[in-house]
């Protein structure tokens, strides 16, 4: 755990405006889209907007969760994406506009993007190690992707599709009502399972896929002293349903304490699905005082799990 005590507050997020189905995906095939029915893969998201745009919406729902009185506390912003297209998100001028936008004027922008699906993890690994340093006040985290007009929606090796969202989370050292204590963030890389084509070799790639996933989720349970059955919930990336289940088995959880629901409803968010997962979750069933719930990604060859307490 870390020695400060970081906690995690506001958490919003903001989806795509045009909801979609497997049907408008016109240039995928027919067997290809069928599997995904199957897997559970129904429904997903896509914008006319910029994922800028998406970041400041959710952005905005943080900050007035969390109070006005907040934005003269945050000292930085994190701004987690790889939609690298969207000038807003990479130019300096758009990243100030957007912080000008949120009030935030005076917070340093730090730019995340090599962890990909697990940016979230990486950005929160940062903000708590700059707080416990002493270096920050408070942190908002943003992370936010909208893909490209001819972008492929395909997940890679056609497990899922892709959905526009941002998400967003102020951390910070004061517990403010209704916040999550960070018990720790573990991370974790395999480079080679990069030259491993999910396209040519499925099944090898989703052997070395599942053990980075278990490999970081038993070091972050071992770093708060948990085994798998004392977290009450595990929010991942949403997949399909087989390889969420894979997962489950594979980390040491039940198939119970895996949340799913957002599989057939969004597709893969990438970076935001974590935080949408734990937000509707909570919303679906409030946590109690000590409960522990595991926040698990992946990217193509990283991983990322955090750990939370309610408070």
């Amino acid at each position: 755990m870390t020695g400060t005590a970081v906690f995690l507050a506001g958490i919003a997020y903001e989806l795509g405006e045009q909801e979609k189905s497997l049907a408008d995906l016109t240039s995928f095939p027919a067997d290809a889209l069928e599997g995904l029915r199957e897997l559970g893969v129904s429904d997903f998201r896509t914008t006319s907007r910029t994922s800028t745009q998406l970041a400041h919406a959710s952005a905005l729902r943080t900050l007035e969760a969390v109070g006005p009185g907040r934005r003269d506390t945050v000292t930085h912003v994190i701004h987690a994406t790889n939609s690298h297209h969207d000038a807003a998100a990479t130019h300096e001028v758009g990243s100030g506009r957007l912080q000008q936008s949120l009030g935030l004027a005076k917070a340093f922008p730090l730019g995340i993007s090599l962890g990909y699906c697990a940016n979230l993890h990486t950005a929160l690994h940062l903000a708590a190690a700059l707080i416990s340093a002493g270096a920050a006040g408070d942190v908002l985290v943003i992370c936010a992707d909208a893909l490209g007009p001819d972008d492929d929606r395909s997940v890679s090796g056609g497990i899922s599709v892709h959905c526009d969202a941002a998400s967003s989370v102020l951390v910070t050292r004061d517990a403010l009502p209704g916040s999550l204590r960070l018990l720790h963030t573990e991370l974790h890389i395999d480079p080679a399972l990069a030259d491993i084509d999910p396209s040519v070799n499925f099944l090898r790639h989703m052997s070395v896929f599942g053990k980075g996933c278990a490999r970081t989720t038993g070091k972050a349970l071992s770093a708060v002293g948990s085994l798998p059955q004392g977290i009450s919930r595990v929010l991942p990336n949403n997949y399909n349903n087989r390889v969420n289940r894979g997962l489950a088995e594979i980390t040491g959880f039940s198939v119970d304490q895996v949340f799913m629901a957002n599989i057939s409803r969004l597709g893969h968010a990438l970076a935001s699905d974590n935080l949408i997962n734990l937000a509707d979750s909570l919303e679906m069933n409030p946590a109690e005082p000590g409960e522990r719930m595991l926040l698990l990604a992946s990217g193509p060859n990283q991983w990322g799990v955090s750990v939370v307490e309610a408070q």
